[in-house]
């Protein structure tokens, strides 16, 4: 969940039901945001026939709808009932919903991901819209990164059927962040609980990084805000309907992000080596970023300032 408060445009008002998965969340939202216009609506399993129904009817009804609800970590075991199933039926099951108990819905925003789009095999000079991952459903099977892969390609592409097949009441867009960096605001007690896409952050403040940063290569990152606000305005544009709005504000290393760690937070300094290996080399895709920048007004944060405000964030935890 992201700040709803952020913008970098002028946003008009929404009133927002929140679905959760028990009443210890609801309860948490609801203290948190209890100026605002939030409320919430507890959906236990979202794989379940119907999960849905009761949380999509609303007085006064909806007129749109953002499904960000799926697992992603690379901890699986079962991968057909841990991860391909909540996300795949999850979609599914919301669409369904939407369709038979809230007319009243035009748009539908769904969180998919840069796995929707990457080919790690044979990668494409430039990555757009219209580039799919190529990913079978046996390699889906095959290990728990694939079957995270799988299951962001396969819930799209099922939602993308669901629209055309069903005659649906609603249009449909989706947002394809990569690797999410920034401040967290859900409720996290301790960074043994951290998301996977800030998990580097969490071990470079318990100080796994301190006799050496992990090399990794060039890595596609964007800030949590960057795409919160691609939902917002990807469920408010008419334009917007029908299309993957791919939301990369570009690539890092670990190297790098240590530089700026050491730069920007000084008092952490000595849970970093004195060199912080190689920074980025050899060459990467081009991404096409301009339908999230000139359609959605999406200007990307700074790699400098979404490092630092993620530190900033989570050090208190460390």
């Amino acid at each position: 969940m992201a700040d709803l408060r952020y913008s970098k445009l002028t946003l008009p008002s929404h009133d927002v039901v929140v679905a959760v998965r028990s009443a210890e969340k609801a309860r948490w939202i609801q203290d948190k945001y209890s100026a605002q216009k939030v409320s919430t609506t507890i959906v236990e399993d979202i794989t379940a026939d119907a999960a849905f129904d009761h949380a999509v009817q609303s007085t006064p009804p909806f007129d749109s709808v953002i499904h960000a609800a799926s697992p992603f970590h690379f901890k699986s075991k079962d991968f057909q009932k841990e991860i391909l199933d909540p996300a795949i039926k999850g979609t599914v099951g919301i669409l369904k919903s939407i369709k038979a108990q809230a007319p009243s819905v035009k748009r539908v925003v769904i969180t998919s991901s840069m796995a929707a789009v990457l080919n790690w095999n044979n990668p494409p000079d430039l990555y757009e819209e219209n580039t799919w991952n190529p990913i079978t459903y046996e390699e889906a099977l095959s290990g728990p990164i694939f079957a995270y892969i799988g299951s962001k390609t396969f819930a799209e592409k099922a939602a993308r059927d669901f629209v055309k097949n069903e005659r649906a009441n609603f249009t449909l867009a989706t947002i394809h962040p990569p690797g999410v960096y920034g401040p967290p605001i859900h409720d996290l007690q301790s960074l043994d609980a951290i998301n996977t896409s800030n998990g580097a952050f969490a071990q470079l403040l318990q100080g796994a990084w301190q006799n050496e940063v992990p090399e990794n290569g060039p890595t596609q990152w964007v800030d949590v805000r960057d795409v919160a606000l691609s939902h917002v305005r990807a469920m408010e544009l008419p334009e917007a309907a029908g299309r993957r709005f791919i939301t990369v504000a570009g690539y890092t290393s670990n190297a790098e992000v240590s530089a700026i760690v050491a730069r920007r937070h000084p008092a952490i300094r000595n849970k970093l080596p004195q060199t912080f290996g190689k920074t980025l080399d050899g060459k990467a895709p081009r991404v096409d970023t301009d339908p999230a920048q000139k359609l959605l007004g999406v200007q990307f944060t700074a790699l400098e300032d979404s490092v630092a405000d993620t530190i900033a964030a989570l050090a208190p935890l460390a």
